[in-house]
């Protein structure tokens, strides 16, 4: 049954192989190029040169947001833009969201300027009514306002490009080993913030043993070095009278008495010696 089970998953494991997939960034330029087609073919209709479809597709966003569909284009190019440049996994539902609060914020500031002239269409009439029952027209104008500003941060944070990836492709940083988890835009917007203090290392104080002092040798008063040229003043020379010149004949018992003498030489430096046999005379009669 092991067996089978692990077959089973080596061969589901070939097939997700063998599926063709897009990688991750050909997908967001074909989401991106989608969203920038839609926003020509909306530009187009201002001039009635979309066609049918065109047509109708101005005529429903007239009704529903009002004169704020001429601004509909250009912020569904920087939703594109956040396609090409965001540093973001996951950054769809920050991109509706901006898209949603500057129509809506759009809509009912525009509604709130001319509530009689219907600017701001059905969706913008519908969503500033209550506002300007509970706040008047001024707050509710500041309301609205705000909304908008909110919609611009989302989309300036979502296209701000970080200095360690200037030069590549967003989500190329320097990986080590392992690739780098990169961040979704709502955890990343929601998730707790702290600060980071950095502790010093503490250093130790090693006592330092103060140097032994040097010991010079002392130099004894009241004397001087005998030198060679000091006694050679005084030490009188003896006379060559002294030697005297050999008087005797060799002998055959001189031989053993200087062997006597060397033998009890040695043994006052305490090496006992054993005087061999000697043999005079030439080489050839021994």
């Amino acid at each position: 049954m092991k067996k089978r089970k692990k077959n089973r998953k080596a061969l589901l494991k070939e097939k997700r192989l063998l599926r063709f997939s897009l990688p991750e960034e050909i997908k967001r330029y074909i989401f991106g190029i989608i969203i920038i087609l839609l926003a020509v073919i909306l530009a187009l209709s201002f001039f009635e040169k979309a066609g049918i479809a065109g047509s109708a597709i101005f005529s429903t966003l007239n009704y529903l947001i009002g004169k704020s569909i001429f601004l509909l284009p250009l912020i569904l190019v920087l939703g594109s833009l956040v396609f090409f440049l965001s540093r973001y996994k996951k950054f769809l539902g920050g991109v509706f969201l901006a898209i949603i609060l500057l129509i809506l914020g759009i809509s009912a500031s525009l509604e709130c300027l001319s509530p009689a002239q219907n600017q701001g269409g059905a969706l913008g009439h519908f969503i500033s009514l209550p506002f300007l029952k509970l706040f008047g027209n001024l707050v509710t104008e500041i309301i609205f306002a705000f909304i908008i500003i909110c919609g611009g941060l989302i989309f300036g944070y979502l296209l701000k490009q970080p200095t360690h990836l200037a030069g590549g492709y967003p989500g190329e940083g320097p990986q080590l080993g392992k690739e780098q988890k990169q961040p979704t835009f709502f955890r990343k917007v929601f998730a707790p913030k702290f600060k980071v203090k950095e502790v010093e290392p503490k250093i130790k104080e090693v006592p330092v043993k103060a140097p032994a002092p040097e010991l010079k040798p002392k130099e004894l008063p009241g004397k001087e070095l005998l030198t060679a040229k000091a006694l050679g003043a005084e030490y009188p020379i003896p006379p060559l009278d002294l030697l005297e010149e050999e008087k005797g004949i060799p002998l055959a018992g001189d031989v053993r008495t200087n062997s006597t003498i060397i033998k009890k030489t040695l043994e006052n430096f305490d090496i006992p010696v054993e005087m061999s046999e000697i043999n005079i005379g030439p080489t050839v009669t021994q």
